[in-house]
This record gives structure tokens, C-alpha cells and sequence, in this order.
């Protein structure tokens, strides 16, 4: 990987914790949180068994910076149940996309 892609994930990966930053500041209730989070999870789950075999490390760091921007901006609810849900969202959406219940349409 080259130094200019290094650099547009660290970059994509600091926006994507802005904009969870943002959206967890903009949430009214601890409930629709935890809810957001368990989606982005079972999106994330998506994108794991997408990425089976190949390198996983930019698109953690950039799934990642958004699951830090919303933790840091959580104002209402548990940043745990907020993480808690998060992990709990990407094994139904692991599991889910991997035994074929859900099913995935290339364009």
C-alpha cells in the first residue's frame, strides 16, 4: 500500500470520527443510540464477511474512527451499552450475512 493510500484512510478515518461525533450530538435519546449502533454493527458485520480474505486493517481503521467519534459524543445513555451494542450488531450481522439469511446485491 502506498504512502498517499495510508494517508486517505487516516484522513477518511478522521472524518468518519467527525461525523460520528456529529450524529451522536444530534441524537436525542439514549435509546435511538443504542439503536444506531447496533445497524452500523450489523453493517460492519456486512463488511467483515465482504472482506474475508482481503487486507482488513483500513477498513477497521476507518469503521473504527467512527465508532470512536460517536463514543466520544454520546451524550445521553452508557458509552458501554453504546459499544455493547455496537459488538452485538456486528455478530448478528456476521452471522446473519454468512449463513445467507441476508443477502447481498451486486449492481
Amino acid at each position: 500500500m502506498s504512502d498517499v493510500h495510508r494517508r486517505l484512510i487516516e484522513w477518511f478515518a478522521a472524518g468518519l470520527m467527525i461525523i460520528g461525533v456529529l450524529i451522536a450530538v444530534i441524537v436525542p435519546s439514549a435509546v435511538i443510540s443504542y439503536i444506531i449502533m447496533l445497524l452500523f454493527g450489523i453493517f460492519t458485520g456486512r463488511i467483515m464477511v465482504k472482506i474475508h480474505h482481503k487486507e482488513h486493517m483500513p477498513y477497521i481503521l476507518m469503521l473504527g474512527g467512527f465508532v470512536i467519534g460517536y463514543l466520544l459524543g454520546v451524550y445521553y445513555g452508557s458509552r458501554l451499552i453504546v459499544l455493547v451494542s455496537f459488538i452485538v450488531g456486528v455478530y448478528i450481522g456476521h452471522y446473519l450475512y454468512k449463513k445467507g439469511i441476508l443477502k447481498d446485491s451486486s449492481f
